[in-house]
C-alpha cells in the first residue's frame, strides 16, 4: 500500500524530464507560469461547455 509520502515523491519526480528539457531550451519559470494559467483556463472553459 502506498503512503502519502510515496505519492508525493512520485508526483515530484514525474515532471523532472519535462522541466529539464524546457530548461535546456532556455524556458524560464516566469514563462511557464502564465502559460500554465492560460492552459488551465482554456481547459476549464472547454470542460464546462
Amino acid at each position: 500500500m502506498f503512503s502519502v509520502y510515496d505519492l508525493k515523491l512520485r508526483l515530484q519526480t514525474l515532471p523532472r524530464p519535462l522541466a529539464a528539457s524546457l530548461a535546456r531550451r532556455g524556458v524560464t519559470t516566469n514563462q511557464v507560469t502564465p502559460a500554465a494559467v492560460l492552459l488551465e483556463r482554456e481547459g476549464t472553459r472547454v470542460a464546462w461547455e
